[in-house]
């Protein structure tokens, strides 16, 4: 394992720091990273871990994350309107009463 890849492992890695590497330590390419997760897609509905419905993409994990997030502000977006744009939950609210 190269020393980036070794660093991009430390506990103490800085927000920012590279999730994913490929063999050299480097970030991969995004094409690269899309075709893996296409791989993987097919791979777990071949395996019925998921459903073809079910399908979803690498950026969706971003909506997701924000949406199951406590801290909506965890992703980093400047602005209110990029949480919102990314964020799905839904508002709670009490049922009607009779009248």
């Amino acid at each position: 394992m190269g020393q980036k890849a070794k660093d991009a492992h430390t506990a103490d890695a800085p927000i920012g720091a590279v999730l994913i590497v490929n063999q050299s330590g480097t970030p991969p390419a995004k094409s690269s990273l899309d075709t893996a997760w296409q791989q993987l897609m097919r791979a777990a509905i071949k395996a019925k871990v998921i459903h073809q419905r079910d399908w979803f993409t690498l950026h969706g994990l971003k909506h997701r994350s924000i949406t199951d997030s406590r801290d909506k502000g965890a992703a980093g977006h400047k602005t209110k309107a990029m949480q919102d744009h990314y964020d799905h939950e839904l508002t709670i609210v009490e049922p009607a009463t009779p009248r």
